[in-house]
């Protein structure tokens, strides 16, 4: 499977090639025939890595929402950041999406056009209703990454923000903007 963009390709990782990544990057990216610059492996991201692996190892017939999907720059065949759902959809078809950029490559609209393409594929699954991501309250470049995607605001804890996406939303927020057109 692969979510296609103008600019980016997103794959979702077997779980053989998870691992390798977190276990011995330099093999992962000979095996794939990509470089990786996405977030830096390290402290309380391998963390979460990992257990995300864990529970992916449980859930392999619920794949696609316990594995890793890599954001690929096609011209450069680089792996830019990644994506994630935290848990296969709620009773309601609630799902939670998380995902990061390497600082090298934000502002440029990347993540808002991966994110894009992952909600689009989401809502072709048919138990969705919606999305939520969390947000701290101090990633403002990440709340409007959201924000285009058609997310709101619903709820806020001490350090974060909580967003939700129904796919009215996202459909508005991909209408074509119009200018003014005024008549004389």
């Amino acid at each position: 499977m692969e979510l296609i963009t103008d600019q980016l390709s997103i794959i979702p990782l077997a779980y053989e090639d998870f691992q390798l990544l977190l276990d011995d990057k330099s093999a992962f990216e000979t095996k794939m025939k990509l470089r990786y610059k996405g977030e830096p492996l390290k402290g309380h991201l391998l963390d979460v890595f990992h257990k995300q692996l864990a529970s992916l190892k449980n859930q392999k017939q619920s794949m696609l929402w316990y594995t890793l999907w890599v954001i690929i720059l096609k011209e450069k065949q680089t792996i830019i950041g990644s994506l994630c759902f935290k848990n296969k959809p709620s009773p309601k078809g609630m799902v939670e999406i998380g995902y990061g950029l390497n600082r090298r490559f934000e502002g440029q609209g990347f993540m808002t056009n991966a994110l894009k393409a992952i909600i689009s594929w989401t809502f072709t699954q048919a138990q969705i209703t919606g999305i939520v991501a969390e947000t701290d309250q101090s990633n403002v470049a990440s709340q409007k990454v959201l924000q285009k995607c058609g997310f709101r605001n619903y709820k806020q804890t001490k350090q974060s923000f909580w967003w939700i996406c129904d796919y009215m939303s996202f459909q508005q927020s991909h209408q074509p903007k119009l200018g003014d057109r005024s008549t004389r």
